[in-house]
């Protein structure tokens, strides 16, 4: 997935990425409409799909309010990539179908606007404008299925037996 990087930093707060007072939102596409409105509200009317958030460490820390990643698979979101994820981030990305990306601490350099080719099956992520890639890791297992399905609702629905009427 190749899209434009919007770099954020460390400890990237759910209530930054989905504001509160927009949490009753029901629709996905509403709920993409506030993401970062409040710290960086040029993000959601400038981002277009496969475009591709990077940040540093423990992004998605706060509440485990799904909201957050909702907002993101609005927008189409190519990948997130982070040095690391708040757990909670995590089974919510997988539930929702984001792909997830962490670099841990490998040297890697990113600024905002740098086109990032990002490969959420081997977890490589390379920058146009440097030259240079990273290895990271990307989700594997049942967490990838989940993800290529497009979420647990998706990826679980064939599995689900409902008695005859």
């Amino acid at each position: 997935m190749e899209g434009k990087a919007w770099v954020f930093g460390n400890d990237v707060n759910t209530d930054n990425i989905s504001p509160t007072r927009y949490a009753g939102d029901a629709v996905i596409e509403d709920m993409a409409r506030h993401v970062f409105a409040d710290v960086r509200p040029e993000f959601a009317p400038g981002f277009k799909p496969g475009d591709i958030v990077f940040g540093g460490y423990n992004f998605g820390c706060g509440s485990f309010r799904e909201i957050a990643v909702r907002g993101f698979k609005g927008l189409k979101v190519g990948a997130i990539v982070c040095r690391s994820f708040a757990r909670s981030f995590i089974r919510n990305a997988v539930n929702m179908g984001v792909w997830l990306i962490d670099i841990g601490d490998a040297e890697f350099e990113v600024a905002d606007g740098d086109i990032l080719d990002a490969d959420v099956h081997t977890g490589t992520v390379y920058n146009k404008r440097t030259g240079k890639s990273v290895q990271g890791k990307p989700f594997t297992g049942v967490a990838a299925g989940i993800a290529e399905a497009g979420g647990a609702p998706v990826y679980f629905k064939p599995m689900v037996k409902y008695p005859a009427k």
